[in-house]
């Protein structure tokens, strides 16, 4: 993948690590609150491709899809490593909504991102096409350096050691204490923590001792 490469700038300091000079954020539940009520959209459109497209009996679905998600960090790792299944095809399908009843532009995400001048990218275990697609409609493109998705760090995904990185080399940063990643799920941030990266929790999940915490993106200030 080309992905852009920048000379990293000396800027915005995290008390307990070097300049942060790069920021993986992570993009469903992150970029928009949980509270927009998309994901169950998601969810159902996963249950409906598991049952129509690859015939599993439909009271096993959400114990097998909470299983796969729980053991392998996506249901989609899963389906792959314990199936056989269309990757492109399963993205294309589940994403596949109406997202602009869900999304709308974030005039105070976009003012909170554009005053960070470190080089921002979208870290996700998600296509590519979903995130171009969340982040036009939340005006937020010109922000973002890259999107670094599922298939590029395949065959790892978060909150897997070697995503992360998987995820370095692509954007060409060797120091993980001058990255900040963000994400709204705590297992994805300890991976994170452990190789060296400031981290920082976003939304409604319980927070860990340790892990600085914002309700909204938008607040990100807040925390450097």
């Amino acid at each position: 993948m080309g992905m852009p490469k920048q000379k990293e700038p000396n800027v915005t300091r995290l008390t307990q690590h070097k300049p942060i000079t790069t920021m993986l954020i992570d993009l469903d539940e992150t970029v928009y609150p949980t509270s927009n009520g998309l994901w169950p959209i998601f969810r159902e459109r996963m249950d409906s491709y598991l049952k129509d497209v690859m015939g599993f009996d439909p009271e096993i679905i959400p114990e097998l899809r909470e299983r796969l998600f729980h053991t392998y960090g996506t249901t989609l790792r899963g389906l792959q490593v314990e199936y056989t299944v269309d990757t492109d095809d399963f993205l294309e399908y589940v994403h596949d909504a109406p997202l602009e009843q869900y999304i709308q532009v974030d005039q105070g995400l976009i003012e909170t991102l554009h005053g960070f001048p470190q080089r921002k990218y979208i870290f996700t275990n998600a296509s590519r096409g979903h995130a171009q697609r969340i982040l036009k409609l939340m005006g937020l493109s010109h922000l973002f350096l890259g999107i670094i998705d599922i298939i590029d760090i395949a065959p790892w995904c978060k909150p897997m050691p070697e995503a992360y990185q998987a995820a370095m080399r692509l954007i060409g940063a060797s120091d993980p204490e001058r990255i900040l990643m963000v994400d709204d799920r705590v297992v994805n941030l300890l991976p994170a923590r452990d190789l060296g990266m400031s981290v920082v929790l976003v939304g409604e999940q319980e927070p860990v001792d340790g892990i600085p915490h914002i309700a909204t993106l938008a607040q990100l200030r807040e925390i450097i």
